[in-house]
């Protein structure tokens, strides 16, 4: 059994080994499932803009993909700045 205290914000320090098995970093988003006695907490994916980069890269090269590839660029690039 592990106990973590509320803090006067309402936060609390999820134990090293909670973070090691759901191989939580910080940075990471979770999801709170709440029911009538009990909550459910469990990583979220990891999918952004920063997450995507370079997955498109073998296209790069391609000859006809000038216009798409500044389309998909700038748009990335707009994503990353919104998230911050």
């Amino acid at each position: 059994m592990m106990v973590s205290q509320i803090s006067a914000k309402g936060q609390i320090t999820l134990p090293r080994r909670v973070r090691q098995a759901l191989k939580l970093k910080p940075g990471d988003r979770v999801f709170f499932l709440v029911d009538e006695i009990s909550v459910l907490l469990q990583p979220l994916a990891a999918i952004n803009a920063r997450a995507l980069a370079g997955s498109l890269q073998r296209y790069a090269g391609a000859r006809r993909a000038g216009p798409a590839r500044a389309a998909v660029k700038k748009g990335v690039a707009g994503a990353a700045a919104q998230e911050g």
